[in-house]
């Protein structure tokens, strides 16, 4: 998702607490978020993404990909201390 990358993830999430509350969410409220950029708040709330993430999991689902969370009990714990993750 364009102006999303991992570190406004972790905000969001922090602030947020789970993915579909940050999704619930409106602009008005996004914007009351410490360090989100408007560009972030613009994809959240548009949902532009959607088409994108269709193909994708469509391609997980064809090819039997296991996909992880870092809000999964099962993400590693390793990764889930870096930064990057």
């Amino acid at each position: 998702m364009r102006g999303v990358g991992h570190k406004t993830v972790r905000s969001l999430l922090a602030h947020c607490g789970t993915v579909e509350h940050i999704f619930d969410m409106n602009e008005k409220e996004l914007l009351e978020i410490p360090h989100i950029k408007p560009p972030a708040i613009h994809a959240i709330v548009s949902r532009s993404y959607m088409e994108d993430a269709e193909k994708e999991l469509a391609f997980i689902e064809k090819h039997n990909i296991e996909t992880l969370w870092i809000e999964d009990t099962n993400y590693p714990w390793r990764p889930r201390q870096c930064e990057y993750a």
